[in-house]
């Protein structure tokens, strides 16, 4: 994945040891938009779709996510809020990935 390219093999393999396993039903919430967040997702397996509020307020798809896509760096990178809700639109199992495990030696987010 090209947001872990500056990462040598031993880095990458370090971050892909600590990556948290989870499975997620159809439906079901994945992220709340405006949740505080210090970790990212990448689909390994299923499809999810991303939801902002419309004009009305009331949540619309504006992308569906497939296996190896990945959510959620934002939060990871910057420390801010959720920017979206994201929601299992099948079976979807992730690999999550936190600020302490993608953090490498000398180097802080």
């Amino acid at each position: 994945m090209e947001i872990f390219s500056p990462l040598s093999v031993e880095e990458k393999q370090a971050v892909a040891r600590s990556a948290i396993k989870s499975v997620f039903a159809p439906g079901e919430l994945i992220l709340r938009r405006g949740a505080p967040g210090d970790s990212m997702f990448v689909i390994y397996r299923g499809n999810v779709e991303v939801r902002l509020p419309n004009r009305d307020g009331h949540p619309q798809q504006v992308a569906e996510l497939t296996p190896g896509n990945f959510f959620g760096e934002m939060a990871l990178l910057t420390g801010e809020p959720r920017n979206a809700d994201v929601v299992a639109v099948s079976e979807v199992e992730t690999l999550e990935i936190t600020k302490d495990s993608a953090a490498t030696p000398g180097q802080q987010y």
